[in-house]
């Protein structure tokens, strides 16, 4: 769960890595009520990353290894070739330090 607290923090990270062209992946595994995590995906948007929120049978059996194995193994140079899943929306809207909203 993302803490509003860590949002400056996290943004400082993104934007360090940035600057010295590192890459951020992530992967989100939903764990209860929580279905993604805007700051994880505004990390990796930043960073030019990619981040995937692995679903149902992925998770199961050993395909969530060969999930990460597929999408976060190659390369920067190779990542261009693949069909790789993207960031379709990023939530950045503004949000309140004291209230979280």
């Amino acid at each position: 769960e993302d803490k509003i607290m860590d949002y400056n923090a996290i943004m400082n990270c993104a934007f360090a890595a940035s600057r010295a062209n590192v890459i951020i992946d992530g992967c989100f595994v939903a764990k209860g009520q929580t279905d993604t995590s805007p700051f994880l995906e505004q990390l990796c948007d930043r960073t030019g990353g990619i981040f995937i929120k692995p679903t149902g049978r992925s998770q199961v059996g050993g395909g969530l290894t060969q999930v990460l194995m597929t999408v976060f193994l190659p390369p920067n140079q190779l990542r261009k070739k693949l069909n790789l899943p993207a960031i379709d929306k990023v939530d950045f809207r503004a949000r309140c330090f004291e209230t979280g909203e």
